[in-house]
C-alpha cells in the first residue's frame, strides 16, 4: 500500500486456475464502476497470456483509494509472471471454479500460490484473502460447505460468484478493499 495527500494506493492480486472467471470478474468490476482502462493481454480465444491490469477510484470512508486489480494467467508456464504480479499485493482474491471436476486444480492452484508467495518472502496467512467460488450456476457445483472444507482452512471471508451474470462480484472486491484497509489500519472495524 502506498498513502499520498491524493489517495490510498492498494494492489489486488486475482488468482486461481485457468478460466476459473479471474478476467470475467474484473470486466463486471470494470462496467459496474464505470472504469475504462482494463488492459488485457490475451490470446485470440480469450484466454489471459501474462495478466489483466485494472485501476478503480473508490471512496470509502471520505478517503480516496485507487485499487490495482491484476489477474494472472491460470496456465502454469507463467510461473515466471505470476510472482512479478504477486510482488507487492496488498490482497489476493482466490477464484474457484465451483464445478466438482476443477476441484483438484483449485487446491494444485492454491498450493502453487502459497508456494510462490514464499518464495518472493510473502505468506499466505499474513494477507488479506478473500476466495470468490464462482460459476455457482453449473449443474455439478460442488456445495459451498465442501468448498470451504477443501479450499478455505484459512476460515477468511468467501463469496458465491456467477461471474458471467456479475453475481457476488462487487461484494467479494469491496470486501477485499476492506480486508485490506483494515490490515493497515485505515478504517474502522464494522
Amino acid at each position: 500500500m502506498i498513502v499520498t495527500p491524493e489517495a490510498i494506493k492498494i494492489k489486488v492480486v486475482y488468482y486461481g486456475p485457468g478460466a476459473s472467471g479471474k478476467t470475467t470478474s474484473v470486466e463486471h468490476i470494470a462496467r459496474a464502476l464505470g472504469a475504462k482502462d482494463l488492459v488485457e493481454i490475451s490470446e485470440s480465444t480469450g484466454r489471459t497470456v501474462f495478466f489483466d491490469y485494472l485501476l478503480v477510484n473508490k471512496e470509502i470512508d471520505g478517503k480516496k483509494v485507487s485499487v490495482s486489480l491484476f489477474t494472472v494467467a491460470g496456465q502454469a508456464v507463467y510461473a515466471t509472471t505470476k510472482k512479478l504480479v504477486l510482488n507487492g499485493a496488498d490482497g489476493i482474491m482466490f477464484v474457484a471454479d465451483s464445478s466438482e471436476k476443477r476441484l483438484q486444480e483449485n487446491l494444485e492452484v492454491l498450493r502453487e500460490l502459497e508456494v510462490f508467495l514464499r518464495e518472493i518472502g510473502m505468506d499466505i496467512n499474513y494477507i488479506p484473502l478473500v476466495f470468490q467460488y464462482n460459476k455457482r450456476d453449473l449443474d455439478d457445483a460442488l456445495p459451498v460447505e465442501e468448498l470451504e472444507r477443501q479450499l478455505n482452512t484459512f476460515g477468511v471471508p468467501h463469496f458465491e460468484t456467477v461471474a458471467l451474470k456479475g453475481e457476488g462480484v462487487l461484494e467479494a472486491f469491496n470486501e477485499m478493499v476492506n480486508l485490506i484497509l483494515k490490515n493497515y489500519g485505515m478504517v474502522e472495524e464494522r
